[in-house]
């Protein structure tokens, strides 16, 4: 649902991405708008997080 940055534009960047090697995974978030992660607790946020944690600490 982000207007600001709609999944297509970020899917294609990631395509570009990858057709330089770089090694790259879009994480999709039902329903999350733009900057859905300062509604902080809510069930987008939390994934994010998580998310974020998993890529970190790879």
């Amino acid at each position: 649902m982000d207007r600001s940055a709609p999944p297509s534009t970020v899917n294609d960047l990631a395509t570009a991405l990858r057709a330089k090697d770089v090694d790259t995974t879009v994480e999709q978030l039902p329903f999350a708008e733009h900057a859905f992660d300062d509604a902080y607790g809510s069930l987008t946020s939390q994934t994010s997080r998580q998310i974020l944690l998993d890529f970190l600490t790879r």
